[in-house]
């Protein structure tokens, strides 16, 4: 576990501390947040999502799922489990979601979020399989600051919703990607990529392509109707990454694109990846690599973290507390950001797990995990949304 700063007793305030641009510039700070961050104390989460208008938040928490509204302040539901949660998906009309649990018989359950009843069960689609003798990286799975290693294995290990809802796709522990149909549970599809876990996995918006990246450090991209991959790309640092640290990818939202993104460590000194591809055919559309230096040697802490598109042709990624806007049709990274903690404001090295960008109100999220040895390993999550309209008045140079 990493020790942070002691823990402020004032009113904490979100807010980005920008480093100096990539090339030139001025650092400047980004305008307070226009409402409240949501403050989870003592809860340590490790699989999100967020709904539309950036309200509400769903967030795995050990053996159950809580749904939270940022307004209030105020936990609405708890939905409890009889093993660990590891994913979690929101489906396109906020009333459901799915979640997926350690156990390698356990199905995915589909959630009624009106009142926390199991609507349906989809099961594993490799029950008889036995992983616990074989690798390291097969048997365990990292939560935010500790490492799971259930006795009965794993089954799922990742899921996402098609944009309608009416479908999702699944990845387990020993390859297998399985598209279903949500109201019937019938497999629509089932394709197996040859390696061991599928880490994580996401749906186009048509429906027509799935992406998955597994521990072999390989991402695909698969057509759903013929079953098959169309392209693959290694994951310039996923050989040297931990077991079950996966490299961050996206749909952008007319599905004509995906990018994603990666990081390799120097010493002093982080580089991130990222690549944006046509979603037909595979083919690159831009390249673009940075080197992010950190004098101060902590860069073998920082993880990867998601990629989000943004409006005109940009992505957001993460790399640890390192926030990046990426410019495709430059091909370079046009800003550079330090995310500082909100619950230890004094802190340089936060842990953002999360980074989205929400549509319907121009807004981007950022979900921060810490941990505190000197309050007695207090663990926290802190759900900020920031409209992109505050973004804009620092990114522009």
């Amino acid at each position: 576990m990493r020790a942070c700063h002691p823990i402020a007793m004032s009113a904490p305030v979100w807010h980005f501390f920008l480093t100096a641009f990539i090339v030139g510039g001025v650092c400047r700070s980004l305008p307070a947040q226009s409402t409240a961050p949501l403050i989870l104390k003592g809860i340590s989460t490790n699989a999100f999502g967020a709904f539309r208008d950036g309200s509400r938040f769903v967030c795995a928490v050990g053996q159950a799922v809580e749904l939270w509204d940022r307004t209030s302040g105020q936990r609405v539901l708890t939905i409890k489990h009889s093993d660990i949660v590891i994913a979690v998906a929101v489906a396109s009309d906020e009333r459901t979601i799915l979640t997926i649990t350690v156990g390698k018989t356990n199905p995915a359950y589909l959630w009624n979020l009106a009142d926390g009843g199991v609507i349906r069960e989809y099961p594993s689609p490799a029950p008889d399989v036995e992983t616990t003798g074989k690798r390291e990286q097969d048997r365990t799975w990292e939560l935010a600051f500790r490492r799971c290693v259930p006795e009965a294995g794993f089954g799922f290990t990742s899921a996402a919703f098609s944009m309608n809802g009416n479908s999702f796709v699944t990845g387990d522990n020993v390859g297998n990607i399985v598209v279903w149909n949500t109201e019937t549970r019938d497999r629509m599809a089932q394709m197996t990529d040859g390696s061991r876990r599928i880490r994580s996995i996401a749906f186009s918006p048509d429906g027509d392509r799935v992406l998955s990246y597994s521990s072999d450090g390989i991402l695909r991209l698969w057509d759903v109707a013929a079953k098959s991959v169309i392209r693959r790309y290694t994951a310039r640092g996923g050989q040297n990454s931990t077991p079950t640290v996966s490299v961050a990818f996206a749909f952008s939202p007319d599905g004509s694109q995906f990018a994603f993104g990666d990081t390799d460590t120097l010493p002093k000194s982080v580089v991130a990846f990222l690549q944006a591809c046509h979603a037909s055919t595979g083919d690159i559309v831009c390249e673009m690599t940075n080197r992010i230096v950190d004098e101060s040697g902590a860069a073998s802490i920082v993880r990867a973290g998601c990629v989000a598109f943004l409006p005109a042709g940009r992505m957001l990624s993460n790399t640890g507390s390192i926030l990046q806007v990426w410019d495709i049709q430059r091909e370079a990274v046009t800003h550079r950001y330090q995310y500082e903690s909100v619950i230890n404001p004094g802190y340089a090295y936060p842990s953002v797990a999360f980074v989205e960008y929400l549509p319907t109100i121009d807004a981007a999220v950022v979900v921060e995990v810490e941990n505190d040895e000197n309050t007695l390993h207090q663990d926290w999550t802190v759900f900020s949304v920031v409209p992109l309209a505050e973004f804009s008045q620092v990114y522009e140079q």
